[in-house]
């Protein structure tokens, strides 16, 4: 199957009622988009390509605006596609280090062919507090240069990585 330039890109955003939804029901309620811009955020606070959050930390946010809200240890990310593992590894080792919630939404069959295994028999399975659930049906996205939304053409998972008791 040949793929279009559109289907390609990484700025397909996730449509609100699954954010709400997911949110609610697994009870993460981010402060901080991981992955956005000014147009497609989930939150008040986000970072995008120029604030590159595969090379900074998630615990912070620097952001110009002072946060309307107190920053809470929960966080959203619909990465890139073409960044899965990079963004995957990035929220296990921010999770590790910060110890916040994380709620990644992440296509099943990119990382169940390359990445499934070994990123959760090395990295993830080891450490207790973090799940994964499958997303059903499958989700609608939206993209800034299409006027419809889109089904999803692959299964997606939700990954949570869940704040530690201290």
């Amino acid at each position: 199957m040949i793929r279009t330039q559109l289907s390609l890109s990484d700025e397909w955003s996730t449509e609100e009622s699954l954010y709400e939804f997911l949110c609610n029901k697994y009870e993460i309620h981010p402060t901080i988009d991981l992955a956005a811009n000014h147009d497609n955020t989930k939150c008040f606070h986000f970072f995008d390509k120029s604030d590159d959050a595969l090379s900074r930390e998630w615990n912070t946010c620097s952001c110009d605006v002072p946060p309307k809200e107190d920053l809470n240890d929960d966080r959203w990310l619909n990465g890139p596609h073409s960044k899965t593992k990079s963004f995957v590894l990035k929220a296990h080792e921010q999770w590790l280090k910060h110890n916040i919630n994380i709620l990644m939404l992440v296509p099943l069959q990119t990382i169940g062919r390359i990445y499934f295994n070994k990123i959760f028999d090395d990295y993830i399975k080891p450490n207790k507090g973090v799940e994964w659930h499958r997303v059903q049906p499958r989700p609608t996205f939206i993209h800034p240069d299409q006027e419809k939304q889109e089904n999803a053409k692959q299964e997606y998972i939700v990954i949570i990585w869940r704040k530690r008791k201290q």
